[in-house]
């Protein structure tokens, strides 16, 4: 065989060995939709096989991060942020103490880390910034967000995980010198600054769409959230969606399909928008708004043009619903307190985990409310807040100070 032909088929070999990866955030996307097939449409009584657990993560509530074939994950042990590393069997690999972590209210990592291209990128409870290699876990750099912009801390921390676009991180320090930052991925060192004064943080991330061929940032901050071009930091528009409410900390990411932005700020008693962004990219249009369904940080997912999710506070919370993101009409919301949720999509499927450590097996229904399978976490202690990832047939399932892994794909394991 030629080499070349050889290289070539290695290559995609690769490509196809890791193409489920979940390597930051709420997955590929950021959308907490997932394109895997295959997977298991009902588990056996007690839930789906448990493939491995792990403890002694430390305080927090981060996800993990699923790349190249290595599990990664933060935690908080004795005031001290510990980056962990993990191969697809359990075996810890390698641990790296980054810095101080978030030891006042809910004491514990937050934002899951950002993995690319041989490196790890997190933001800490406290606002430093760090990258970290992906392969032993050494520091390569990292930024005091505080110090260097002024980030401001809301009362219970920076929740963040950085976006990497290109050569570039972009995350919200909120600061009194820069409310969005863009750091060069390779050395920490600054590449834009958005400063809008009298801005901060919110509990969320950043996200990045397409919109009429035009890529974006959105970003949601105390008052505001913004369209700005990932490369310069250029603001297309801004929009003021807490008008008339007072200030707010927004733990609600961004979600975008077909041309609509879906914002929630998480605020008690607060609504679900639907917007358009215009042609020119100049500003954003309400098309549609919906009273108490302002989603906390569990976030929402979209199958086929339907929204899925759990309002966190006021009198819709705990009840899951499914609207239309183009019209945002109700198609069902359920009437008993099912708990709140954070939500994975796949393969038809809604994996949703509760806050009284469910992890119920749903159909991605839009006429009905359809429950298949459920199981509770047997592991951890403390707030059931930790997002799920699903990479390769795994669900990755943690529970404060651990991790548990299950078999969701139909071949795992066999």
């Amino acid at each position: 065989m030629p080499r070349s032909l050889l290289l070539c088929l290695l290559l995609c070999i690769a490509t196809a060995a890791f193409a489920a990866d979940w390597p930051q955030w709420r997955g590929p996307e950021r959308s907490g939709v997932s394109r895997e097939t295959h997977l298991l449409k009902a588990w056996p009584e007690g839930g789906p096989r448990l493939l491995w657990a792990v403890d002694g993560l430390g305080k927090g509530y981060a996800s993990v991060a699923v790349a190249q074939g290595m599990v990664y994950t933060t935690g908080c042990v004795d005031g001290t942020g510990i980056l962990s590393a993990f191969d697809l069997t359990g075996a810890l690999k390698w641990k790296t103490p980054y810095g101080p972590e978030f030891t006042t209210t809910y004491p514990g990592t937050r934002g899951a880390p950002t993995v690319t291209d041989g490196a790890i990128y997190l933001y800490s409870g406290p606002g430093t910034v760090v990258c970290c290699d992906a392969k032993d876990g050494h520091i390569r750099w990292s930024v005091d967000t505080v110090k260097l912009y002024g980030a401001q801390m809301v009362l219970h921390g920076i929740c963040e995980s950085p976006l990497v676009v290109g050569e570039q991180v972009i995350c919200c320090p909120g600061g009194t010198s820069a409310s969005i930052v863009a750091l060069n991925r390779h050395t920490g060192a600054l590449v834009w600054k958005l400063c809008e004064p009298g801005e901060k943080q919110g509990y969320n991330s950043t996200l990045l769409i397409t919109d009429h061929g035009t890529r974006m940032v959105v970003a949601m901050l105390g008052f505001y959230v913004f369209g700005l071009d990932p490369d310069t930091g250029k603001v297309y528009w801004r929009y003021r969606y807490t008008e008339g409410k007072g200030a707010n900390w927004p733990c609600f990411t961004p979600v975008y399909q077909d041309h609509v932005l879906y914002l929630a700020s998480g605020k008690a008693n607060d609504s679900a928008e639907g917007f358009t962004i215009n042609k020119e990219h100049t500003a954003i249009t309400r098309v549609w708004e919906q009273p108490v369904f302002g989603v906390h940080h569990g976030g929402v997912v979209v199958v086929n043009g339907c929204v899925y999710g759990t309002p966190g506070c006021g009198p819709g919370a705990g009840r899951l619903f499914c609207l239309d993101l183009q019209t945002g009409k109700v198609a069902w919301q359920t009437d008993a307190q099912v708990g709140y949720a954070n939500l994975i999509a796949a393969d038809g499927l809604l994996f949703a985990y509760f806050q009284d450590g469910t992890v119920r097996l749903l159909t991605a229904n839009p006429k009905a409310y359809q429950p298949l399978s459920t199981f509770k976490v047997p592991n951890g202690h403390g707030q059931h807040w930790a997002h799920m990832a699903l990479a390769d047939g795994r669900l990755y399932v943690r529970h404060g100070d651990s991790l548990m892994v299950y078999a969701v794909g139909e071949k795992v394991g066999k």
